[in-house]
């Protein structure tokens, strides 16, 4: 398994073409506009070489034997899903942002279950060549990107019905040695760092849609109760940490303002538990969540996350001496002629 300065050191031996503003990122690991992105995924390589998270960030491939990076293993039971949970949760609380591996982690456990389901169907083999690049992927610990947003063009028309065909990804020649394919990705910020790209359809297809191939949904619904409370750990901490600061922690309604926000986290973080002790073992042996509380996740994480963003919004003005939205970033504060001001006028 790779470290985080190894994973820095394969990304500067890709040399990805990246444009920002008109201009190419030289260098995707130092440029500081796409350096935070790589040190947030480079978490989940270096928490992976850490002891005391080794059962959490690292598995036993069902392939190999091998021990690997649980970002590239195959779910092969319930235990596998909860562990999965739980290692977003506590990422999330040690980057306070989004570590970009996610929907490439759902992405192979979801083509893992098709394949399987569309070779004993068809009587392809599609399966077998899977799992020849999965095992590539885990014997090099390899970052993987899911492409899942195509750019759509007319969202009233299939991409079969699109004047453009490129609007969506889709398959424009079949050879002996794989296909070719064309059309872009959009919001895809995990490619810029990642090693490989895992493509996926973004919306239902149908018969006349064949070459716009295959997608998933439920893997990706049980994460949202994980990743995005770890996020929500570190709110509540801060406006916790920030209450007391300012001498509120006492006060009854800053209190319930944390305590509600608690219960709405940990409310999302059991949703995405659930779906996963309910998960069921697939044909090819996999294991594959409860799909019903799955999307249960997805439906409270996008009315929770809402409500504790107004929370957050409706503390800052009741339980500090201003906005936090107005709070002095890191250069101001750091520079040697504002940085006296700020530390002795705002506490920094």
């Amino acid at each position: 398994m790779m470290d985080a300065m190894q994973y820095r050191e394969s990304l500067k031996k890709m040399h990805t073409k990246v444009y920002y503003m008109g201009k190419q990122i030289e260098n995707i690991v130092e440029d500081p506009m796409t350096s935070p992105h790589v040190n947030s995924a480079a978490m989940t390589y270096a928490l992976a070489q850490d002891p005391v998270y080794e059962d959490l960030m690292t598995a036993k491939s069902h392939l190999t034997g091998k021990k690997i990076n649980r970002f590239t293993h195959i779910h092969q039971s319930k235990e596998d899903l909860v562990k999965k949970v739980k290692m977003l949760r506590m990422i999330a609380q040690n980057t306070g942002t989004c570590f970009q591996r996610c929907v490439g982690f759902d992405a192979m456990n979801a083509t893992y279950i098709t394949t399987f389901a569309v070779d004993h169907a068809r009587g392809t083999s599609y399966h077998a060549r899977f799992q020849k690049w999965l095992q590539y992927v885990q014997e090099n610990d390899l970052m993987v990107a899911g492409a899942m947003t195509d750019v759509k063009g007319d969202r009233s028309r299939k991409p079969s019905g699109q004047q453009d065909a490129d609007l969506f990804t889709h398959v424009v020649e079949k050879r002996e040695d794989g296909i070719v394919i064309c059309g872009a990705k959009a919001h895809m910020t995990g490619i810029v760092n990642s090693h490989e790209m895992l493509i996926l359809p973004t919306s239902a297809l149908s018969e006349n849609d064949q070459d716009y191939v295959a997608r998933f949904a439920a893997f990706h619904r049980q994460n949202y109760g994980a990743c995005k409370v770890g996020n929500a750990d570190i709110l509540i901490g801060a406006s916790a940490l920030m209450a007391d600061m300012n001498g509120a922690a006492g006060a009854s309604h800053i209190k319930d303002k944390l305590i509600e926000m608690v219960h709405l986290a940990e409310t999302m973080y059991c949703c995405s538990l659930a779906c996963s002790w309910e998960g069921q073992e697939t044909p090819c042996g996999s294991c594959f969540v409860d799909p019903l509380l799955a999307n249960e996740v997805k439906l409270n994480v996008t009315k929770n996350i809402l409500l504790q963003t107004r929370n957050t919004a409706r503390w800052t003005g009741s339980g500090s001496p201003g906005s936090s939205k107005t709070c002095p970033v890191e250069l101001p504060s750091s520079s040697p002629c504002t940085a006296p001001a700020l530390h002795r006028q705002c506490g920094l």
